[in-house]
């Protein structure tokens, strides 16, 4: 796809893109992440959501606690 092609298919979509450039075909996909999220941020991830759904938060649903007053 050329750079006015995709500027065209962008702008029809309701973007509005400042700046297109080519890719290399050849990049790897998984390549332009690496580096950006750590093993160890991965960890403390992972570690901190397995608390909050072994203290079964609701992510997203309305709740009551046992007063009856409703909290999001």
């Amino acid at each position: 796809m050329s750079e006015n092609a995709a500027a065209k298919l962008l702008t029809a979509q309701g973007f509005v893109p400042l700046k297109i450039e080519l890719q290399d075909d050849k990049t790897n996909f998984f390549a332009r992440f690496s580096g950006r999220i750590t093993t160890k941020d991965k960890v403390v991830f992972t570690r901190q959501l397995a608390t909050l759904i072994g203290a079964r938060l609701t992510f997203g649903a309305k709740s009551s606690n046992s007063s009856g007053a409703d909290y999001e």
